[in-house]
């Protein structure tokens, strides 16, 4: 068994995978502020009924660099070796034409393996909404050839709030989101519709851009944190999967 840690700007997504070509069956999610991360790690697989002896690698995907080392030591201690850390420009699975190859951050990377891996389709668009929105294009050769960053939702949202003096901090929910008014009648609502609606238009306008810039129609995927709540209004992205950075980090790894 694999434990594999993307370790993001707001989280820690951990994931286990069994067999090299399973999807993972148990995740979790911790803020990347986590006191005593490997005592909740720790109770997360005792709540799983999962024995630390039964993990015989881990590996690690990062665009945190001083987290880095407090996961490596954790994973150390579980394994009793050195983890696996994925980097962009070593990564022997996917070719990167974006210049300089170890700027673009691993997380991206992973995204294209695992699309890659797991839909067997080309060309493919990779939107992950997390801290920052990206968008990664992978060409109908399985090439990495560029993309789009962007802000996040969220960060939009708590920006604006502690930028201004009047409007309040808002919450977006996955069973509501649909159901709001494009119009909004009080100042909430003016928010909610504002960011909601206006981040689909945001995505959809750049995946029609890019679908311009590529010789066949491409398969779009939405994962990160927010995928589940952008989607359902989206018209251009067809696939969610919010665990795809841990599949393509586990793909970088088996593959290696």
């Amino acid at each position: 068994m694999t434990i594999v840690f993307d370790i993001g700007n707001s989280e820690i997504d951990i994931a286990l995978f069994s067999t090299p070509t399973s999807a993972p069956k148990h995740f979790c999610s911790f803020q990347i502020g986590t006191v005593n991360l490997e005592r909740a790690v720790l109770s997360w697989l005792n709540r799983k009924r999962i024995h630390v002896s039964r993990i015989e690698s881990a590996v690690i995907g990062s665009v945190v660099p001083k987290e880095t080392k407090r996961i490596v030591r954790f994973c150390q201690k579980i394994v009793n070796q050195k983890p696996f850390i994925a980097i962009s420009a070593k990564n022997t699975i996917i070719p990167i034409k974006y210049y300089p190859p170890d700027s673009i951050g691993v997380d991206r990377v992973a995204n294209a393996v695992g699309a890659i891996e797991y839909y067997k389709k080309l060309p493919i668009i990779i939107v992950d909404l997390g801290t920052a929105t990206t968008f990664t294009v992978v060409s109908e050769k399985g090439e990495i050839i560029g993309g789009a960053i962007t802000i996040g939702l969220r960060t939009a949202i708590e920006s604006l709030h502690q930028e201004t003096a009047q409007l309040p901090l808002i919450a977006l929910r996955t069973k509501t989101a649909t159901a709001l008014p494009v119009i909004g009648n009080t100042t909430i609502t003016n928010l909610q519709s504002g960011f909601y609606y206006g981040f689909n238009e945001l995505i959809d306008g750049m995946v029609n851009r890019m679908k311009k810039e590529l010789s066949q129609l491409p398969l779009v995927i939405a994962t990160g944190g927010l995928a589940s709540l952008i989607a359902p209004a989206s018209r251009t992205i067809q696939k969610v999967d919010p665990l795809l950075t841990l599949k393509g980090l586990y793909t970088i790894f088996h593959k290696q």
